[in-house]
């Protein structure tokens, strides 16, 4: 489907003075700025959550990209918290190694709220040439598709 773009949306050429790296997530429309980033973390934080976010076989001709974090959650939740954060540290620090090697994963940390069958699953990483680059990404999992 087409729609119109306004005019005052578009940059001139000689607005184009800083350095972009990549997209910003969700996609948008609008001035440069608000739709590129300028900085090397904010866009590998954006592909962390996407990483994070794709479940295996979602994407076609990357049928090992992602992480199965809705199949996690429906495990029995009163299970050994240990084995549960193993398993979840082990998937992640396989996707990252394969489809981030530049990124090493200092740390996952699992919050569960068992009333709302729902895990909150912090991850902490930082570039594998420079430790002092460092962020985290938080992703949360329901119960509900």
């Amino acid at each position: 489907m087409a729609f119109v773009i306004e005019q005052d949306t578009f940059n001139a050429p000689d607005e184009y003075t800083e350095q972009y790296v990549g997209f910003r997530l969700p996609f948008s429309f609008g001035k440069i700025d608000s739709v590129l980033h300028d900085n090397t973390i904010d866009s590998v934080t954006d592909n962390l959550e996407n990483l994070f976010n794709t479940e295996p076989g979602e994407r076609i001709f990357h049928p090992n990209l992602g992480v199965s974090f809705k199949r996690l959650l429906f495990e029995q939740i009163d299970f050994d918290e240990n084995d549960f954060q193993a398993v979840v540290q082990e998937q992640i620090e396989m996707q990252v190694k394969k489809w981030m090697p530049f990124l090493n994963v200092s740390g996952v940390n699992i919050t569960k709220q068992q009333d709302s069958n729902q895990y909150t699953i912090k991850v902490d990483f930082h570039f594998k040439n420079n430790a002092k680059v460092a962020s985290s990404v938080e992703i949360s999992t329901t119960g509900a598709y």
